[in-house]
Formats: C-alpha cells, sequence, structure tokens
C-alpha cells in the first residue's frame, strides 16, 4: 500500500488550513502587488499545460466543466474581493490591511471542494484535460484576480496611495 495519497491529503489540509488562517487575519494590502500571484500562477498552469508529458485531447466535456470551473471561480473570486474589508494598519502608519473573514475562508473551501469533486469524478465523466494540475493553477490564478481587481477597485483611495 502506497504512502502517497495520505501525503497528498495531508499537504492538501495543511494548505486548507493557511488558507484559512490567512482569510481570518489583517494583511497587508498592497494595491501595486496584489495582482503579481495570480499572474504568476496562470504564467505557471500554461507553463505546465503547454509542457505535459502526455498529450490529453481536449473534449467538449473538457470545455464545458473547464468554463464551468472558471465561471465558479470568477464569481468566488468577485464575491471575496466584495467581502474584503479594509483598515488603516495599526503597526504601520499610512499602510493598510485587508481580510475577508470567514466568508472568504468558506468561499476557498468551496472552490477548493469544486476541484476535488472535478478530479475525483472527472475520469468517470470522461473528463481528463481538466483535471490536470495546470487548470488547478488557472482556476485559482481566476480566483485570485478577481478577488484582486474587485478589492482594488473597493479600495480607500489612501489604500491606492499609500502602496
Amino acid at each position: 500500500m502506497s504512502l502517497q495519497p495520505y501525503a497528498i491529503a495531508a499537504l492538501a489540509l495543511v494548505v486548507v488550513a493557511l488558507l484559512v488562517w490567512r482569510q481570518l487575519r489583517w494583511t497587508r494590502f498592497d494595491a501595486h502587488r496584489v495582482l503579481r500571484l495570480p499572474i504568476v500562477l496562470g504564467a505557471l498552469g500554461l507553463v505546465q499545460i503547454a509542457t505535459a508529458t502526455t498529450a490529453v485531447r481536449i473534449g467538449a466535456v473538457d470545455l464545458v466543466v473547464l468554463a464551468g470551473e472558471v465561471a465558479v471561480a470568477l464569481g468566488v473570486g468577485a464575491t471575496m474581493g466584495v467581502r474584503t474589508v479594509f483598515r488603516a494598519s495599526p503597526a504601520a502608519p499610512g499602510a493598510w490591511e485587508a481580510r475577508t473573514g470567514a466568508v472568504g475562508a468558506a468561499l476557498w473551501l468551496v472552490l477548493i471542494a469544486m476541484r476535488v469533486g472535478v478530479s475525483v469524478a472527472g475520469p468517470a465523466l470522461g473528463v481528463h484535460a481538466a483535471t490536470s494540475t495546470g487548470v488547478s493553477l488557472l482556476i485559482l490564478a481566476a480566483a485570485r484576480g478577481a478577488t484582486a481587481l474587485v478589492a482594488r477597485s473597493r479600495a480607500p483611495q489612501a489604500a491606492l496611495l499609500s502602496a
């Protein structure tokens, strides 16, 4: 019996715990850097898809599932951006902090559950390309990008200037 599934599950739990923790605490909001992570994640996802060692045929079911996942990711991201709360940093004068709170943490869990569901049920439905790691990175990039764009549009003017 291989321990790999248990190691992957443990790593996934650590990542989920980290995401939930970050949503619940105040973190510095830097309007100039907020889009860097989504851009990097998207680029890594595209590179991973382009350099995949196995040629995967993209079928109609893959495209439908991928479109649905992107729509959910953008919706989750936009909702997180709307739910973002800003405050002046008590520790660093002139800096701003943001958090999404419990709703943001719950939305991350929704996004992760969707990806796990697609990965588990996908092969039985004939979905192969949409279950790849590269697509997971693109979904994360879409969610984080939507969050960043909506949060930037809602940020106090002082937060946009102080970054």
